[in-house]
């Protein structure tokens, strides 16, 4: 199923559950609660990976919010073995708890090159270990 039908079959969009649109923590992780009972209402088997939500320079003034949201879905992924937590959002982090300026492009939201090596070495062995033929 394509990411467009899914998202039209569950009647969900970026727009809708995202902090800088003005949703609470509380709200966004809501929103991805109900989204994993409604995948999980058409397609029970489905694995869901979650793919936290990244610190970036040019929001940082929402990371409070944006953290606490990725606390949540972290603990609620522990209860349910379709779901899975992929903490991208530490390893972008400084020394000092800041994003690191490297990892972003001049918009200081999208990611570099560099930020994206930075996801796929981390995201690529856990899609390997879930999906690879056994």
């Amino acid at each position: 199923m394509s990411y467009d039908k899914l998202t039209e079959l569950l009647g969900i969009s970026r727009t809708k559950v995202s902090i800088h649109f003005g949703k609470t923590s509380q709200i966004v992780f809501e929103d991805y609660v109900n989204f994993v009972e409604k995948v999980h209402e058409h397609l029970p088997d489905t694995k869901i990976i979650f793919i936290s939500i990244k610190p970036s320079p040019n929001r940082w003034y929402l990371w409070h919010e944006m953290e606490k949201t990725n606390h949540m879905v972290r603990r609620y992924s522990q209860n349910n073995s379709l779901l899975y937590y992929v903490n991208t959002a530490s390893p972008m982090l400084s020394d000092k708890g800041r994003p690191k300026s490297i990892l972003f492009v001049k918009d200081s939201l999208h990611l570099s090159q560099k930020g994206y090596e930075l996801w796929s070495s981390i995201v690529k062995p856990i899609l390997y270990d879930l999906y690879k033929t056994k």
